[in-house]
């Protein structure tokens, strides 16, 4: 592959990268992050199931007073194990709510606030800038050894016509 080609393949996989943490910030927040009222709740427990394939659904459950100081229980998905894991029970943490619909609630990281695959996304995104630069650098040095091995130039000679 010439060198051409690797820099232009370079280019290419840097500006997809940066465009889609671009697009990942124009998907549209989540009617509950738009609208919900935020209020304080607490961490009940967290509880983790097996599924079939082998992976694990991260679960946690929550209790938070809505306006008229009615408690409410809800238990939502937590796709990250990191943010599951930061969690305690008994923890205090930030709720949101439809003030129309009370049940309907979520926490910073669960599903209903956290937009759909985001992590999975900015992986790829930052996977295909990080092999952009180093596809880049990698060229680069190539070009560098390949002319330090071709040494200097031999000197051209020519002769002038003769008329």
């Amino acid at each position: 592959m010439r060198a051409r080609t690797k820099y232009t393949t370079a280019l290419v996989l840097v500006a997809a990268g940066i465009a889609g943490l671009v697009l990942q910030s124009v998907v549209p927040p989540s009617e509950l992050a738009k609208k919900g009222v935020r209020t304080l709740g607490e961490v009940l427990f967290k509880d983790s199931r097996p599924g079939a394939d082998g992976s694990f659904t991260y679960l946690v459950t929550f209790v938070y007073p809505d306006a008229s100081q009615r408690n409410h229980q809800v238990t939502r998905v937590v796709p990250d194990k990191g943010t599951w894991d930061r969690l305690k029970a008994g923890q205090e943490v930030k709720v949101l709510y439809m003030p129309d619909r009370p049940d309907e609630a979520s926490i910073a990281g669960a599903e209903g606030l956290a937009r759909p695959h985001a992590a999975a996304y900015a992986f790829v995104s930052w996977t295909a800038i990080v092999a952009g630069v180093v596809l880049a650098v990698l060229t680069l040095r190539s070009n560098e050894a390949a002319a330090k091995d071709a040494g200097p130039a031999s000197p051209k000679i020519t002769r002038g016509n003769r008329t």
